[in-house]
């Protein structure tokens, strides 16, 4: 798999529509209906895309309450996968967070390790579990809570 420079691509702001939708299919197993996934908008909700020309290749979404955010959803298209894209979405976010001084959270399947990585790449701790949070084919995983927040300089 040939590695893609992420110089040619580009982060901008967006609402939720078939595009990203189809990333959102293409990267979960269990991936959002296409009523939650439509309602992620408003002024508490930042939707950021990563773009290659003109091709939506990932996604993150947030939603904000007082001085948390909260990631609801982050995708990177499988095709696109392996390449670093995760990690320049995740940059994105935090970002946004340092320069806003807000405390991030989010939820992972427990069986995600390679999100497990990045978040913690990115400093993240674990800092909860929910039990049988998440839906599997004939059952339910855990979900592991993780918190990012800015480092004292």
């Amino acid at each position: 798999m040939k590695t893609v420079s992420t110089e040619d691509t580009k982060i901008e702001n967006f609402e939720p529509g078939k595009p990203e939708f189809e990333v959102e299919n293409k990267a979960h197993s269990h991936p959002w209906s296409w009523t939650v996934f439509s309602q992620s908008v408003g002024e508490h909700y930042r939707c950021r895309r990563l773009m290659q020309g003109s091709q939506v290749i990932g996604f993150t979404i947030c939603q904000r309450v007082a001085d948390e955010l909260t990631l609801h959803n982050i995708a990177v298209d499988p095709a696109f996968q392996g390449r670093g894209y995760g990690n320049k979405l995740m940059q994105d976010l935090l970002d946004y967070a340092y320069d806003h001084q807000y405390v991030v959270f989010l939820e992972v399947r427990a069986s995600n390790s390679a999100a497990i990585r990045l978040y913690e790449h990115n400093g993240f701790d674990t800092v909860g579990r929910r039990l049988n949070y998440y839906p599997l084919d004939g059952g339910r995983e855990d979900a592991l809570v993780m918190r990012w927040s800015r480092q004292q300089d």
